[in-house]
């Protein structure tokens, strides 16, 4: 799986800790196969082909900046995700007869962790690196009659559970708003300020911040697709 897309975030910064929002959106290619609905091999086996295409996050984050002037940010980061996911459920061969199958197309709502670091180029331009985690719940999903042999039984159509997870490593270039992006000299000012508030012996920081996508690479996970096939009866 190949992502690309980009995310805005603003974040705050107090002492070392930074505080932050973020929303995401990403477009992806990608095409997964796997044998399902085959309780045993009496019944006939089907294929189901998934293919998200668009992600969605919108999530918080925590992190403390270290290091030489404190221009490294280690963060973890959660919150919600979306997915389009499509593809279809195809009956394996049937002694000849047409393969029956059917189609699914749906978006998803579902929940991200995360975790980075993130490194300072100059006071406006840093890379990060990321590994997340996605995972989604899944709606009904109509399966298409199969048979069994022996003894030979026409399964009828029925319909099952989708569910999907995800392992995505990004790695991102990130301009901060409010900060020469030709000036290489470190601002007094924290990393991630751009203009300071008090609020009685407290300074807090905050910066707008746009993250450009280089490349991100995803390992899909598993793909359940709720119980399998099992005697005269569909689950």
């Amino acid at each position: 799986m190949l992502l690309a897309g980009g995310q805005i975030g603003y974040n705050w910064q107090k002492n070392g800790w930074v505080f932050g929002v973020e929303l995401d959106a990403s477009g992806a290619v990608s095409d997964g196969t796997n044998t399902c609905l085959a309780a045993s091999g009496f019944v006939v086996s089907a294929n189901c082909k998934a293919g998200p295409n668009v992600f969605a996050t919108g999530t918080g984050r925590v992190g403390y900046a270290f290091g030489a002037l404190g221009r490294t940010l280690a963060y973890l980061k959660g919150g919600v995700a979306w997915q389009n996911n499509r593809g279809d459920v195809v009956n394996n061969f049937e002694g000849g007869a047409p393969q029956e199958k059917t189609h699914f197309d749906y978006g998803r709502l579902g929940g991200v962790i995360g975790l980075g670091v993130e490194q300072a180029l100059t006071s406006a331009w840093s890379v990060n690196v990321e590994y997340d985690y996605l995972h989604f719940g899944g709606p009904s999903v109509a399966t298409p009659p199969t048979v069994q042999n022996p003894p030979f039984a026409i399964l009828p159509a029925n319909i099952t559970s989708l569910s999907s997870s995800y392992h995505i490593g990004k790695i991102g270039l990130n301009y901060h708003f409010g900060a020469d992006p030709w000036v290489v000299r470190w601002p007094d000012a924290p990393l991630y300020a751009k203009s300071a508030r008090r609020r009685g012996a407290d300074c807090l920081h905050g910066r707008l911040v746009v993250r450009r996508r280089i490349a991100t690479l995803a390992q899909p996970g598993s793909i359940p697709m709720g119980p399998q096939r099992s005697g005269l009866r569909r689950p």
